[in-house]
């Protein structure tokens, strides 16, 4: 049914309108408020406007300004405390006060191999990097320190089948990309699971942080690497372990056609970057089949 259009009706439409634009207040954008109650004035106390075409117009603006200006969400790790809402707020400000408090962003990376967080004694590379061959290395940047609170958030995500924690943890994983590497990236990949393992846990939670990354990162996102046979936990190993274990675990799918990598610089995705050897391994791959550069992005180190 058609809502009518009379005098009466129209001025109820202008004070909602202007009483919705006028009870908005947020700090940053000051200024955007008396520009669209303007606008709002102009618009409503000219006669030629007032028509059902235009009153549909403004209910589309209405509409605009609710995304523009959305209220406030819940948390995007616990889904409980309510946290500020917006195009322009970051993933980081998105996350409640308690959850904030459990995780450790790296704002400066003291590594400038692997990206451990900086510490007083960093010297631009840690000794874990230092042994490894330079050729063999592969620039890896995180969005937090591996701690406790970290540990619980992969935990759930990965173990305990919240696969919805793959939208924030990409989206923040995605900024630091974006930060750090730029264009430098033309395709995203990510580690593979072997197939007993992904039939155990179904789904991979690298592809599907890839999968969040490559559509915020407005880049292709594609399955590269097999993995040719299972390995152990690599919480579950130590140091030397994991090194010796990953040798030679990952090859270029036999779907893959090389050219379709030739000369292209491809960013991995992982959950956590440990000793690097598993990225280290696949980055290996990687250049082999003629990627011009391989550099990658995990949630936590």
């Amino acid at each position: 049914m058609v809502e009518p259009v009379g005098p009466n009706n129209l001025m109820e439409k202008r004070r909602s309108f202007l009483d919705n634009l006028s009870v908005f207040w947020y700090p940053n954008i000051q200024t955007c408020v008396p520009v669209f109650v303007f606008l709002a004035e102009q618009m409503w106390n000219n006669p030629r406007k007032r028509r059902i075409s235009q009153r549909r117009s403004v209910l589309h603006i209405v509409d605009w300004w609710s995304v523009l200006f959305p209220p406030d969400h819940r948390c995007w790790l616990c889904d409980s405390a309510p946290v500020p809402a917006g195009f322009w707020v970051s993933v980081r400000e998105k996350v409640c006060a308690a959850c904030r408090e459990q995780l450790t962003p790296i704002v400066s990376a003291g590594c400038r191999v692997c990206g451990r967080s900086a510490d007083g004694n960093s010297t631009g590379i840690c000794p874990d990097c230092a042994r490894v061959n330079p050729s063999e290395r592969i620039c890896n940047r995180s969005a937090v320190v591996y701690s406790d609170g970290a540990k619980q958030i992969i935990q759930l995500f990965k173990y305990r089948g919240k696969e919805s924690l793959s939208s924030p943890l990409g989206v923040w994983m995605a900024e630091v990309a974006a930060s750090h590497f730029g264009k430098q990236i033309s395709l995203v990949t990510f580690v593979p699971l072997h197939p007993e393992r992904l039939s155990e846990r179904g789904f991979n939670q690298a592809e599907l942080l890839a999968n969040v990354i490559g559509k915020r990162l407005r880049l292709p996102v594609c399955s590269l690497l097999t993995r040719s046979r299972a390995t152990l936990p690599q919480s579950t190993r130590t140091r030397q372990d994991r090194l010796v274990a990953m040798q030679n675990v990952f090859q270029l799918s036999e779907q893959v056609n090389p050219k379709r990598i030739e000369n292209k610089r491809i960013l991995i995705v992982d959950d956590v970057y440990t000793t690097g050897a598993t990225l280290r391994e696949c980055a290996k791959s990687l250049r082999q089949a003629g990627a011009s550069h391989v550099c990658s992005v995990t949630f936590a180190r």
